[in-house]
Order: structure tokens, then sequence, then C-alpha cells
């Protein structure tokens, strides 16, 4: 009930997919025979990946929110988004730099027992740096996207003015 729509929802349930990548690619890159660290993806890595999918979550829903309550005060979806990825930029980039930076010790760690938690500090690391990439740039582009059929009518109505976004008058009788 938080967003009143589906599409909101959707668009936080796609980001959480481009986690994946920056897991694997940083496992990966570890794996290069240059280093030493070689980690197995492991019941860890499975632990790590819940735990970065709440934060992922959790920043997409910060985004996706603000994006909401400034259209709600008659910004333009486009004007919206940028506005929305500005003021929200900090408070994602604090959340995701404070949990990469906790996880940096963990991942690269060595020592007695560092073999075994490695993996949740990888997985964390690479699936965090991926994931506010994707929160603070596709979550947007998306959100614009998936919602530009609600503010086209409000442009032709006249209640939203964006000079960037030309829509032409519709014909008489039909819908938006």
């Amino acid at each position: 009930s938080l967003f009143e729509s589906l599409k909101d929802p959707f668009i936080i349930f796609l980001s959480i997919f481009m986690i994946v990548p920056g897991i694997l690619l940083l496992y990966s890159f570890m794996n290069l025979p240059m280093f030493t660290l070689k980690t197995p993806l492991s019941m860890f890595s499975a632990v790590g990946l819940l735990m970065l999918v709440g934060i992922a979550v959790n920043n997409g829903i910060v985004l996706v929110d603000y994006m909401n309550l400034l259209r709600d005060r008659g910004m333009c979806i486009r004007d919206a988004a940028i506005e929305a990825g500005g003021n929200r930029l900090r408070p994602i980039l604090m959340t995701s730099l404070t949990t990469v930076l906790g996880m940096v010790p963990l991942a690269f760690g060595s020592g007695e027992g560092a073999e075994l938690v490695r993996p949740i500090g990888q997985t964390i690391v690479g699936g965090m740096v991926m994931s506010t990439l994707m929160t603070l740039f596709l979550v947007p582009m998306l959100y614009a996207r998936m919602n530009r059929k609600y503010d086209e009518r409000r442009i032709v109505a006249g209640s939203c003015e964006d000079s960037d976004d030309t829509v032409e008058a519709l014909p008489e009788g039909s819908k938006a």
C-alpha cells in the first residue's frame, strides 16, 4: 500500500536482478591467477546475497518514494527523476559506502578462518557496488519509462509543463 501501484514495486524488483552481475564479476576477478584469494561460492555467499537484497530494496524504495512525492507536488516525471536522483544521492551513497567499507576487511582479509567468511564479504562488496550504480541510474530510467503515459496525460491537460517533452494535442474524443 506504500506505492498504490504495481509498477513501482516491479521497478525495485527489477533492480534486484542487477546485483548478480556485480557478484559474479568480483568472484571471477578474484579467481584470476594473479590473486591468491580464490573463493568459491558457498552458503555464506547466499547469506550475503540475502543481506544485499534487503539493502538494495531499501535504497530503491527511498528513491522511488521520493520520486512519487515530487510527482504528487506537481513535477513532471523527467524533472522528478532528476531531482530525486540528486536529492537522494547522499543517503544512498552513505548506506552503500558504509556497507562496502565495513565488508572490505572481511572480503579481502587473511588470517585464521578468513577462508570461511570471505565469501560473504566478497558477495556484499561486489553486489553492493553494482546495486548502487543500478539504483542511481537504472531505477530513475525505468520509473520514467514505465510511468510516462500518466505524465503525457498531465502535459496534454496542462497541469505539467515540460519543455523537453513534446506531446501533440490529442484529437477530440480520444483518450491518452
